[in-house]
C-alpha cells in the first residue's frame, strides 16, 4: 500500500492544505490554526475543487 503526501506550498509559498493521495481515496488536511487541522477524506472518484470549497465554507462558518 503506497500513499503520497504533498502540500500546495510550491504554488502559494505557504501550506494552505495537505493532500494525502492513495489508490482508492484522497484526503485533505486544511490548517485551522497552528495546532489544528480539519481533515476531509473521500473515496475515488471525487472532485477536489468541491472538497476544498466545502472545507473553506465550513471554516468560514466556524469563524476560524
Amino acid at each position: 500500500m503506497l500513499t503520497q503526501v504533498s502540500t500546495n506550498e510550491p504554488l502559494y509559498g505557504k501550506v494552505e492544505h495537505i493532500i494525502i493521495s492513495h489508490e482508492k481515496m484522497k484526503a485533505f488536511l486544511v490548517p485551522i490554526d497552528q495546532e489544528h487541522y480539519l481533515g476531509i477524506g473521500c473515496a475515488k472518484p471525487y472532485d477536489a475543487a468541491i472538497i476544498i470549497r466545502n472545507a473553506e465554507r465550513i471554516m468560514a462558518e466556524a469563524d476560524v
